[in-house]
């Protein structure tokens, strides 16, 4: 039951569907040719959500070690 639970929470999570969502529009969107539905598919999960990630991830990093952030805001968690 437990393993089952496991792979339920994974496949739902949240980050799967932002990456799966994308592919599959793509596939559609492109009449379902593969090359290009994966190159669509992957441009918009990048753009949208790893990109975003990894900039919420890198600000984070920076203020819980003390440095100010690039916009100068100047806020203190």
């Amino acid at each position: 039951m437990l393993r089952s639970a496991r792979w339920a929470t994974e496949l739902l999570a949240p980050w799967v569907w932002v990456l799966a969502l994308p592919l599959a529009l793509a596939w559609d969107a492109t009449g379902h040719r593969w090359l290009s539905a994966l190159s669509w598919g992957l441009l918009i999960a990048v753009t949208g959500s790893l990109i975003p990630m990894a900039v919420i991830v890198r600000r984070g990093e920076a203020r819980r070690v003390g440095r100010p952030s690039r916009d100068g805001a100047g806020s203190r968690c």
